[in-house]
């Protein structure tokens, strides 16, 4: 966890995307879990890759996880694997016994049973300490460089805004986070002006993005003077994020701008909305909505029909439950039609009740007029209570070829020249991979994420994980078979150690499907041999829409 680190509140709706310049991405995406005790492997007698680990506890599901960190830039990312599991292993603290070179961990809480656990290697590998210099210098140049701006994020210093004002403009993320954050740890009358008349776009994102966050009301016209100097074409896709963002924080912080700002901001943005890009198109609509942009509610109706996942089509549906000017009878009711769609996504417990609450708050912006005219709409049951229902799955999808690799692998190869990843992003819509599986940021994360698979994996590889998922089934993934006394079995994920009870998600698709057995019922438990993900998931595409998507999962690794 870096100096400063910023992440918002990790729960329901309101988690700050991970490209927000005011917050960092995470080392690691582990997911849903109860996060205890860290250590690392720093004189454990394991093998060296092992020593290099940080071994994290999870309290609620039962794990100790294993993080292999990776140098990168000033900071990391990182992979991981279950290093122990168990039913119930309520971990709750962990160590390196520096005397014998174990790990060990206790457990507890809850009703859980106090115990103390050692782990010690057992096999042909060497456990002879570990060097700690892995070839990694450029990184760990970078890493001193944010460490040294770092000391200032404590203390105030007459050095510490010429020292640190040269790695706003950096082209690492957590070295311009720690400039911005020393800078900001000192009295803003050192900067103010320097951060106002900054010219390199880079440095003056990262400056500006300072005072929104630390300046009154009186300086909002200079602010909005210096953010309208920069060219939006002239910026990247991360660059024009930053600045979307610094214009909410800007009214966030300082309050709603004039009337001749509201309508410069609105002059300098709207003809770039909507843009190529999803996340510039999310932030934009945030910005447009509170600026009362009247031309907003058919361009976010048109996004959200569009969208491919439903997490984009939610975030659109939110956009729009505050906004008053743009609507007609068509598009009202075009809106609150959604919401019957809606009564088939699939999520957590939290899910029908935040849909509920989007469409409470639209409601209320409806006359008696219009609440009658839409009445058979709005009394409908509450969203959400038919989560999961069969149409959701899939199931109707039509039949075009029981596909093998074999066959698909040449043909897919021959293909990709000619093969157009944005045709493929539809596919993986309609094929439903968004349920489970990330890309790009976005889609589920009940299954691994997809962004650079094809970085890994060759086309025939590709071709034979979706066709035969339980070929190789990666244990994270893997499902558990409970036999119970009675005879019966419950096949799933553990997704909670109760007092006394596991609960158990049995469908992978609809994470609200759950089944709470005893401990005391459990007879036996085994690793499942068959995939949570399903076969024959590419029989309802043609070989054209199969090379398309491969396109598509290729084009995402390659960029």
């Amino acid at each position: 966890v870096t100096s400063g680190s910023e992440f918002g509140l990790r729960y329901g709706r309101v988690k700050w995307p991970a490209d927000y310049p005011d917050s960092l991405p995470p080392v690691v995406e582990i997911g849903p879990g109860s996060p205890t005790g860290m250590t690392f492997g720093e004189g454990a007698a394991f093998p060296e890759k092992y020593q290099h680990a940080l071994f994290a506890g999870d309290w609620s599901y039962g794990h100790v996880y294993a993080v292999h960190l990776t140098p990168n830039g000033a900071s990391y990312t990182a992979s991981y694997e279950k290093f122990i599991s168990g039913t119930p292993l309520g971990v709750t603290d962990i160590v390196v016994n520096p005397r014998d070179g174990a790990l060990y961990f206790i457990t507890g809480g809850w009703d859980i049973e106090t115990r103390l656990y050692r782990a010690r290697y057992v096999g042909d590998e060497s456990s002879d300490a570990a060097s700690g210099d892995r070839g990694h210098q450029p990184e760990a140049n970078k890493r001193g460089i944010r460490h040294r701006l770092e000391r200032y994020h404590t203390k105030q210093s007459s050095e510490a805004v010429d020292f640190a004002w040269p790695y706003l403009g950096s082209n690492d993320r957590f070295i311009r986070y720690a400039a911005r954050i020393a800078i900001e740890n000192q009295p803003m009358s050192q900067w103010r002006r320097r951060a106002l008349d900054e010219s390199n776009t880079q440095a003056a994102l990262t400056a500006l993005l300072a005072v929104a966050r630390c300046g009154s009301n009186d300086v909002q016209s200079d602010l909005l003077a210096s953010l309208s100097r920069l060219k939006w074409k002239q910026l990247s896709r991360v660059q024009k994020l930053a600045l979307v963002r610094v214009y909410q924080l800007t009214f966030i912080r300082m309050g709603p701008p004039s009337e001749q700002w509201r309508a410069q901001v609105l002059n300098a943005l709207k003809s770039h909305f909507p843009s190529q890009n999803l996340s510039v198109n999310k932030e934009l609509a945030r910005l447009f909505a509170y600026l009362d942009f009247p031309k907003l509610v058919p361009k976010v109706l048109s996004l959200r029909d569009k969208a491919l996942t439903q997490e984009a089509e939610i975030h659109y549906t939110s956009v729009l439950r505050n906004v008053r000017r743009g609507w007609t009878p068509k598009r009202r009711r075009r809106y609150f039609e959604w919401f019957q769609k809606a009564e088939t996504f699939q999520g957590g417990h939290s899910l029908p009740g935040y849909l509920d609450t989007i469409k409470k708050q639209a409601m209320e912006h409806l006359s008696a007029k219009q609440q009658k005219r839409l009445e058979p709409l709005l009394s409908q049951s509450d969203t959400g209570k038919t989560t999961g229902v069969s149409s959701a799955s899939g199931s109707s999808a039509r039949f075009v070829e029981d596909w093998t690799v074999e066959e698909l692998a040449p043909r897919v190869q021959d293909g990709l020249s000619s093969a157009s990843p944005k045709r493929g992003r539809k596919v993986f819509a309609k094929a439903q991979c968004f349920r489970c599986h990330q890309i790009e940021g976005q889609g589920g994360v009940v299954g691994p994420s997809l962004t650079n698979v094809a970085k890994r994996f060759s086309v025939q590889d590709l071709l034979k994980a979706i066709i035969k998922p339980s070929a190789t089934i990666p244990r994270r993934y893997q499902n558990t078979i409970f036999r119970l006394e009675d005879g019966s079995r419950v096949v799933g994920r553990v997704v909670y150690l109760g007092r006394g009870k596991l609960t158990i998600n049995t469908n992978i698709r609809n994470l609200s499907q759950q089944v709470k057995i005893s401990r005391d019922e459990i007879v036996s438990q085994k690793p499942s041999p068959v995939s949570p993900m399903p076969a024959g998931l590419l029989n309802a595409l043609t070989e054209d829409e199969i090379v398309d998507l491969i396109a598509y999962m290729r084009y995402v690794a390659g960029h």
